[in-house]
């Protein structure tokens, strides 16, 4: 599992602080996603996979055996029935084969209708499997995503804000998908989004770096002191002096308020 250190603990964000381990040679490092998360999402996925596997085997040996309408339960239950006519007439209580037919045709109809609805049930359980198993991927998916960006954020080269892990997260998950290898691809509608050597798609490091350097709100704040304000310019509406004033995250929930005010 990726262990991120950084100098001091003032470095890094306040939600993450309380998770940090302080290193004997200095420095305070942080796991970003423990194994034990990762190997939850796992097991769950390889348990549901099992039970749907389980369920579909067990039925395709019905129908191999005995037909597209088998259950075993129903089947011994009507098969015991079917013994006990079969008793009733070597005792003499059925003599006319009309009677023999009746009873036969009765009790094959409802093992029929039974077996219908044995069928349903079980192939519903085979799709309630399948959609755990494939939730049980898409949170796995989630964490191998969320894990990659905060590397890239906490990454000093991308000059990203920390403080902006959520929004940048969130940009994430609109552009990475993963194909059918596991593999994260960003995407711009169908077309795949490729990095600067032209040639392999952008890794998220260069997508954050990118991201970052086009949405100046998610990069760190400058060091250092400025200029006086210019009170005749404007930010999303704001003086420059008001501007100033605002934290990174006031600035960005301003930010995303006025790009949905353009809309």
């Amino acid at each position: 599992m990726p262990v991120i250190t950084l100098p001091n603990r003032e470095d890094w964000p306040q939600e993450l602080r309380d998770q940090l381990t302080e290193g004997e040679s200095g420095g305070f490092s942080l796991n970003v996603v423990p194994k034990t998360r990762l190997d939850e999402f796992r097991q769950t996925n390889i348990d549901t996979s099992r039970e749907r596997d389980d369920l579909k085997s067990k039925l395709d040996a019905y129908i191999k055996a005995l037909g597209d309408e088998f259950d075993p339960e129903t089947f011994e239950t009507e098969f015991e029935q079917l013994k006990q006519i079969a008793q009733r007439v070597a005792d003499g209580e059925l003599t006319e084969s009309t009677d023999i037919e009746k009873r036969v045709e009765d009790r094959v109809k409802k093992m029929r209708e039974d077996l219908e609805g044995q069928n349903r049930a079980m192939a519903q359980r085979a799709k309630d499997a399948d959609a755990r198993a494939a939730e049980a991927e898409k949170r796995f998916q989630n964490s191998v995503l969320e894990r990659a960006v905060y590397d890239a954020v906490l990454d000093p080269e991308t000059g990203a804000n920390p403080e902006a892990l959520s929004y940048i997260v969130a940009d994430a998950t609109r552009v990475f998908r993963f194909d059918e290898d596991g593999e994260m691809i960003p995407k711009k509608g169908e077309a795949t989004i490729y990095g600067s050597d032209g040639a392999t798609p952008m890794s998220m490091k260069e997508w954050v770096t990118e991201h970052v350097s086009n949405n100046r709100l998610l990069a760190k704040p400058s060091a250092g002191g400025g200029n006086s304000p210019d009170p005749t310019k404007k930010h999303l509406g704001l003086s420059e002096d008001e501007y100033r004033k605002m934290t990174p995250m006031q600035k960005l929930a301003a930010a995303n308020k006025n790009t949905t005010a353009r809309r």
